[in-house]
């Protein structure tokens, strides 16, 4: 059959078979102010999610049979390749079950190319977002958990395993058949062996050990872990690239010493400039290395479309996948569009240029460049989205708790200093002047879409109020001297922040902002901009006094699989310890030692009621203590869909990494019709 869904009684997925592209209930903590609940459509009688149900159900009897009685349709151009003899009918190329997406407006038609650009030199960005196709994915409202290459899974009542069935008859691009085979080399030859792998994924490490696979038969596998591990859905959503399970086996073996003796390996390796066989495999598996017209046209995909050719320096040639997996309600296999032709395009202005001319199908942006994109979507015949990013906040600051030198760090534990700074920044005013008052002026929280997050957390400590943020410093004891006002401690040393800021996403720009508020507050913001490696150097090594980075563990996903609020950015010597039993780094105080636990009890727990609570705690203490002070959040990136681009999301689509960019919107179903 073609639809199947299972839920717990709670309204979350513990286990869920193929399905169509929908969003079943999900908790979202208490949702934005104002903003009416994903649960209801506002219509009278049956529940969204109730009509959902009925609809899959419906769809269920219409396509429900004999394996293969269903009628499928696929493109002209692979019909004509199957008239000639060149490829197996549509059936055959097919699963017994596909994944049915029902599409964000209509059905679409087939044929015509969509014109992309990357800005980066051997590296197709949005091209390879589009291709992304992990065993679990998001649906459209970065919550609910569904199948995708998986065609179902199941989580033990204890989390201590997950059985995950593929999806019976799915095939490789080159028509090899897709199984536990691929699973088993992924894992024991790829991903463990330590020679192509030196650093396994700490997604994949449960108490200290990696996770032990069990084969079951050529669909069903078995993942153990040495304790609970309820979050392991969130590393599935996320087994793409080098993490990905599923590596076709048929290909890669040619290149790995299991299967080709060393010296034929070796001497391969000379020939194209390695010393060592595995980085010969390394570099022959474009399964876990960057889209790039480098991939040959036959390399084995489950992507919607694969390389064709790169015919001349900088455009790459993109072609529909014929063994792709995923059908439309009507039985049509998608991708619906025939390929994608991408550019190189490194010059800034270029890209302006070429996108309000009309020359790109479908391009993110900066917010930046929305007044120019804005200005022209008539003269262009395009139309700008705009999307919402996964940051809580965009720009954080994170005072270091455990850097080294003692007056600072006492300072900066000192929750009553957090407080002033933060009470010390007109939000509202970087917001109209960075972002066109499009934003939300808000505290470093968890995005809105997240199931722990709670209109008071992004209103704590956020109002301006300069006046009660000097009489939190004057209490604390740190004085004002000299003409200018700047703030000293009682041992006569002055106060001085030195942080270094990365170039983009505003942070200089704000960080002038914020270094003017902070000034009128007595304290002195030294600041200089740097390249991201310096930066990243002195995180590593505790060295910064003030960490200037993104909110990015603002999601269901990156509360589980990163650290605690972004703990490296502010208490690094104490993750140091936490990480190493004791090994190493600064022990905690006791706080922090809780904070850590109930972090561990959240990416263990298999109970999703349980692990809101937990995940809305870990919360509650950045509301209350402020370990990252940020300033707009809810940014927006403005999307150019050019008007002959259909069924793509319009304003207030999800957008970022830990939802997987834009694969819960599913390209695939992405059409083109002038």
């Amino acid at each position: 059959m073609f639809i199947q869904a299972i839920f717990s009684s709670r309204g979350t997925v513990r286990s869920y078979s193929s399905g169509v592209l929908r969003t079943p209930p999900s908790k979202l903590g208490g949702g934005a102010p104002g903003r009416r609940s994903i649960l209801h459509d506002g219509r009278r009688g049956l529940r969204a999610t109730d009509r959902m149900r009925v609809a899959a159900a419906v769809a269920t009897l219409l396509f429900a049979g004999a394996a293969g009685a269903a009628e499928y349709n696929e493109a002209p151009m692979l019909q004509e390749r199957v008239a000639a003899g060149n490829l197996p009918p549509v059936e055959e190329r097919l699963p017994e079950e596909p994944e049915v997406l029902t599409c964000l407006e209509r059905i679409g038609v087939y044929g015509g190319e969509m014109q992309t650009m990357t800005p980066v030199a051997g590296f197709m960005v949005e091209e390879m977002y589009m291709n992304w196709e992990p065993l679990l994915r998001f649906a459209p409202d970065g919550v609910t958990i569904l199948p995708n290459a998986a065609a179902s899974w199941e989580l033990a009542k204890d989390a201590r395993s997950i059985l995950i069935t593929l999806r019976k008859g799915m095939k490789w691009s080159d028509g090899f058949p897709v199984t536990t085979e691929d699973v088993d080399f992924a894992w024991h030859e790829v991903i463990l062996n330590k020679d192509i792998t030196p650093l396994l994924s700490p997604s994949y490490i449960v108490g200290g050990e990696p996770m032990t696979l069990e084969i079951l038969d050529e669909i069903h596998f078995r993942f153990s872990f040495k304790e609970p591990y309820g979050s392991v859905l969130f590393a599935l959503l996320h087994s793409v690239t080098e993490a990905t399970l599923l590596q076709p086996k048929h290909y890669l073996k040619k290149f790995h010493i299991k299967y080709v003796p060393e010296e034929e390996l070796v001497a391969l390796a000379k020939k194209k400039g390695f010393d060592h066989w595995f980085e010969l495999f390394r570099d022959e598996n474009h399964t876990v290395l960057r889209l790039s017209g480098r991939v040959p046209p036959d390399y084995p995909t489950i992507s919607p479309w694969m390389v064709l050719d790169e015919p001349t320096m900088g455009h790459v040639i993109l072609e529909r996948n014929p063994y792709y997996w995923k059908v439309d309600t009507e039985g049509n296999q998608l991708p619906y569009i025939d390929g994608i032709h991408s550019e190189l395009v490194g010059n800034k202005e270029a890209r302006n240029m070429k996108s309000i001319a009309g020359e790109i199908d479908f391009a993110s942006n900066p917010l930046e460049n929305a007044p120019l994109l804005l200005s022209n979507q008539e003269r262009g015949k395009y139309s700008v989205r705009m999307w919402v990013e996964n940051q809580g906040t965009r720009v954080t600051y994170f005072l270091n708790q455990t850097y080294p030198d003692e007056e600072m760090r006492n300072l900066f534990r000192d929750r009553r200093f957090r407080i002033a700074l933060s009470l010390g920044i007109n939000r509202e005013e970087i917001n109209d002047i960075l972002y066109f008052g499009k934003c939300i002026p808000r505290q470093a929280t968890v995005n809105r879409a997240c199931s722990y997050f709670e209109p008071e957390f992004e209103t704590s400590y956020a109002e301006f109020d300069p006046d009660r943020a000097n009489r939190i410093l004057d209490e604390i004891g740190l004085v004002r001297k000299g003409a200018g006002g700047w703030r000293y401690f009682p041992s006569g040393r002055q106060i001085v922040l030195s942080p270094v800021v990365i170039e983009g996403g505003f942070r200089p720009e704000m960080t002038e902002l914020v270094a003017d508020y902070w000034a009128d507050l007595g304290i002195l913001l030294s600041w200089r901009v740097v390249d991201n490696e310096l930066v990243y150097t002195k995180l590593m090594g505790n060295q910064l006094d003030l960490a200037i980075y993104p909110g990015d563990t603002a999601t269901d996903v990156g509360i589980a699989m990163g650290t605690p609020l972004q703990m490296r950015c502010w208490g690094g010597a104490w993750e140091d310890w936490l990480r190493s039993d004791g090994a190493k780094g600064e022990e905690p105080p006791d706080d922090i030692k809780e904070l850590w636990s109930t972090w561990q009890a959240l990416k263990q727990t298999g109970d999703d009621e349980e692990r809101i609570r937990l995940g809305k705690k870990i919360v509650r203490s950045q509301a209350e203590n402020l370990y990252g002070i940020g300033a707009v959040g809810g940014t927006i990136g403005p999307m150019l869909v050019t008007d002959r681009l259909h069924n793509v999301p319009g304003d207030g689509a999800l957008l970022g990494w830990p939802w997987g960019v834009t694969t819960p919107h599913q390209p695939a179903q992405w059409f083109i019709e002038e």
